[in-house]
Formats: structure tokens, C-alpha cells, sequence
């Protein structure tokens, strides 16, 4: 039910695991728990033992626990009859009990389930129709047409066993109602909210890297039990930053204007929406690093080697080097030292130290070539795969040069015909 199609301001509320129990629970004797909420008013709590931290284990607030009022609503399963309090700590006590419904404004005057699982009637705010209440009379309507004609309605899930749907506690001016909107709807729940951070990422992903090459990005997840279409609302605060967003993926690296910067504190908000309810939302913090970590790069010459042939390697553009790679391609450091650690497959040597060093390859195979440049915030590391020819025999050198001759020439009639 899309509230904004309702005349009168309708606010977003929702229910927190509103249900029926297979049985009655001993210490209260009502079958019926959970919470209902309306922004007017708040949580309306449907029994005395209930979950009141939001871990899914009830709890007791009855007086065999030291509160003072044992309450809460019941579902009798054979005339399907609802009676009991609910509690509102805004409002006071709500009652299902027919004794107390008459003269409600159109009969008949209970709560009951019928046999298409919608739930049908009244309840009412005991503190309405007093003679404090500047006329509010109290009374909310378990299922209804609105003046526009849209039907709303508590129903049960008999799959989930959980009440859906929304009452209305309006008065005759509905914009003034105390209660106004109860909704029934689970709102959705969050399953997964990381916060991840790659600080060696540049070069590695197809996308925008922010400038430093560090990313950080928000992979969450999350559950609607009545399947909304869910969007997420981040927010990231912290140092010179305050940016938000809205996304619809889970998956959300956070961009370069977010003005991410290194050694800094955020406080991360993740808001998931299903259109319906409020949002529901979680936080965290999240310290990036001191500072960049090092970017490592590098090239070879020759770039197609032969067994046993000398092959220099750089990271470093020193005047050995500065033909093979360029300032703006080498590697950085980005600290006060770092140390550098090459790693090579089917080589001699099969391990260095130095900026640039140079190997020759031992076998015609797929070698692995490794360097890892570590700094005091962390390291970072490339990885390449050099395949490795074997040199060529006289006669091949021979039949390879007359194929190119003959190619030249087959191009060069062609050009000419």
C-alpha cells in the first residue's frame, strides 16, 4: 500500500516481527507478540514477554521480572476473536477486549481474524474519549477503504505465521489524527555491511581510481521479506568529508569526491529502504591508512627473451633503466625507504633485492615474475607472466627470413596489380 496516495499526511511505520506463537506463552497466557510502531506514537508492544532489544529471544517485562503490568494480546484459535492489551508508551493502554469496544463507529464491535486470514474490526486507545483527550475518540480501524478509495488492511501470513498490512487510528480529521498510520510490514533487514579498502588498487580494476591509487568501497547486503525493491543511502563523515549518496547496487566503491584522504577516522551510515517502511540503518567507523602505500610498476627489455639471454628489468627509471621505463611509469615508494623483493621462475638468479636487477631464464616456459615493494604501512605487489622462447636453429632463422621475404613480396605485387 503506497502511502502517499492517502489524503491526509501518512508517515512511514512499520512492525518488528509482529507473529502469532504455535502456543500460548505460559507466563503472560496470550499468543500474540511482537511490536507495531507508528512515528506518531512509537512502539505499541503487544505483550509483556517480547523481544525488547531486537536479538530475536523474548524476554520478560512482566511481573514475574519485576515490571509491574502483565499484558498482552490473544488470538483465541477457535472463535478467532482477538482480546487483551497492547501497551504504548506514548498513548497507554490499547485494547482488542469486546467488552470495551462498543460503540465503536460501525459494528461489529471486536477484532477478529476471518477465515481469509484479514483481520477485521477494532481496537481502541483507552486514553481516547476521555475528557482530556480534546476529542480524540481513540479508535483504530483494523481494515478499511480510505476516502480515495484505496483498501488497507492487517492480514496473516499463514506461510510466516506474521501479521502484514496496516491499521488506520485517525479521527474525523484525519490530518490531526494522534495515532494515524500502524503498519504491520517487516521492514527489511540488513545482512552484510563491510567496509573495504584495496590501498594498492591502481592499475588493478576498471574503474576510476581515486588519485593515490587507494579504493575503498561499501558491500552490503540485505533481506525484505515482503520483496520491495531495496536502495541504500551512504554516508561518509569524517576529516573535510561529509558526502552521500544513494545506490542501488550493493556494491558501491566509494568515488574520488568523496575526498577520501589517508590517516583519517569516518563514521560510515548505510540506510536500506524498501520504499515502504523507514529506513533501517547501521554505522561503523573506518581509519584509513597513514599514508599511500607504494606503487609498483615494471617493464623488461628484451620483451620477448630467449633462454639463457640477459634480460633487464626496472622499476626504478635510473639512467640504466631510463630507455626501458619512464619517470611517470616507475614505482614509488611514497615513504622514507621501502625495500624491494623480486621473485623469478626457472631463473638465475631466482631472487632479488636491487631497484633493477637482471636475470637470465634457464627454460622455454611460462615464468612468473614477482616484485614486492613493502613500505612501513604495508606492501604491495605485481605479478606478470613472461613466456620464455627457446632460440631459434640456423635453418629456422633462414625459413623465418625467406617467409618474411616472400610476404613482402606477395604485398608489394598485390599493391601493384
Amino acid at each position: 500500500m503506497k502511502t502517499k496516495n492517502f489524503p491526509i499526511l501518512i508517515i512511514f511505520i512499520f512492525l518488528f516481527n509482529f507473529l502469532i506463537l504455535q502456543k500460548s506463552i505460559a507466563r503472560t497466557g496470550d499468543n500474540v507478540s511482537g511490536w507495531a510502531w507508528s512515528e506518531n506514537i512509537g512502539w505499541i508492544s503487544l505483550n509483556c514477554y517480547n523481544d525488547y532489544n531486537g536479538d530475536g529471544i523474548l524476554e520478560s517485562h512482566c511481573p514475574d521480572a519485576g515490571y509491574p503490568s502483565n499484558y498482552g494480546v490473544n488470538l483465541n484459535l477457535s472463535t478467532k476473536i482477538f482480546s487483551g492489551y497492547a501497551w504504548s508508551e506514548n498513548i497507554g493502554w490499547i485494547t482488542f477486549n469486546e467488552s470495551e469496544l462498543s460503540g465503536c463507529p460501525q459494528a461489529p464491535c471486536r477484532a477478529w481474524l476471518g477465515e481469509d486470514n484479514k483481520v477485521y474490526g477494532w481496537a481502541k486507545a483507552l486514553a481516547g474519549g476521555q475528557n482530556n483527550a480534546g476529542g480524540w475518540d481513540g479508535w483504530i480501524k483494523l481494515r478499511g477503504t480510505t476516502t480515495n478509495g484505496i483498501e488497507y488492511g492487517v492480514s496473516l501470513n499463514p506461510s510466516t505465521n506474521e501479521f502484514e498490512g496496516w491499521a488506520a487510528g485517525w479521527d474525523d480529521t484525519p490530518g490531526e489524527a494522534v495515532i494515524g498510520w500502524i503498519s504491520f510490514n517487516q521492514p527489511p533487514t540488513i545482512t552484510k555491511f563491510e567496509v573495504k579498502d584495496n590501498p594498492c588498487a591502481y592499475g588493478q580494476f576498471p574503474l576510476t581510481i581515486p588519485s593515490g591509487g587507494y579504493l575503498m568501497w561499501i558491500d552490503w547486503d540485505a533481506k525484505d521479506p515482503n520483496n520491495d525493491p531495496l536502495s541504500a543511502e551512504i554516508s561518509i563523515v569524517g576529516g573535510d568529508t561529509n558526502f552521500s549518496t544513494t545506490t542501488n547496487l550493493t556494491y558501491y566503491p566509494i568515488p574520488e569526491q568523496a575526498g577520501i584522504d589517508f590517516n583519517t577516522t569516518y563514521t560510515i551510515t548505510l540506510k536500506v529502504s524498501d520504499g515502504v517502511n523507514p529506513p533501517v540503518s547501521t554505522t561503523t567507523q573506518f581509519t584509513t591508512p597513514r599514508h599511500q602505500f607504494p606503487y609498483v610498476n615494471f617493464k623488461w627489455s628484451p620483451e620477448k627473451p630467449l633462454v639463457n639471454q640477459l634480460v633487464q628489468f626496472c622499476s626504478v627509471s635510473t639512467e640504466t633503466c631510463a630507455t626501458i621505463i619512464s619517470q611517470s611509469e616507475q614505482s614509488e615508494c611514497y615513504a622514507p625507504s621501502c625495500t624491494w623483493n623480486w621473485s623469478f621462475t626457472n631463473a638465475i638468479p631466482s631472487a632479488s633485492t636491487l631497484q633493477n636487477p637482471q636475470v637470465q631464464f634457464s627454460n622455454a616456459t611460462a615464468a612468473e615474475i614477482t616484485l614486492k615493494i613493502t613500505s612501513d604501512v604495508g606492501f604491495c605487489e605485481k605479478k606478470v607472466i613472461l613466456n620464455v622462447r627457446k632460440p631459434l636453429l640456423f635453418w629456422e632463422e633462414v625459413k623465418l627470413k625467406i617467409e618474411k621475404i616472400f610476404a613482402s613480396l606477395i604485398n608489394y605485387l598485390i599493391k601493384i596489380l
